[in-house]
């Protein structure tokens, strides 16, 4: 089970190109992984979840979270493609 207790934040990028490689790239390493996305222009409120078309056309913070047994994998992954 993927919980806050047993993840940990792995990287945050801004495009929905990025978010969609590095994706693919975790899925591809066999690495479980959670995103979250926040548009980082809106205010703070309770749980903010931006419409598809201002994700589509502006930068978000896409944030990825993995589990922590998996944070070392994860992170040769994303240094063999560039991402650190």
């Amino acid at each position: 089970m993927f919980t806050s207790f047993n993840s940990v934040e792995l990287i945050t990028v801004s495009s929905l190109e990025e978010q969609t490689k590095l994706r693919n790239l975790l899925t591809q390493g066999g690495v479980e992984h959670m995103v979250s996305v926040k548009d980082p222009h809106q205010t703070s409120g309770f749980f903010p979840v931006p419409d598809p078309e201002t994700m589509m056309t502006q930068l978000m913070a896409y944030t990825f979270y993995v589990h922590k047994k998996q944070l070392q994998q994860a992170i040769s992954l994303l240094e063999q493609e560039g991402f650190v």
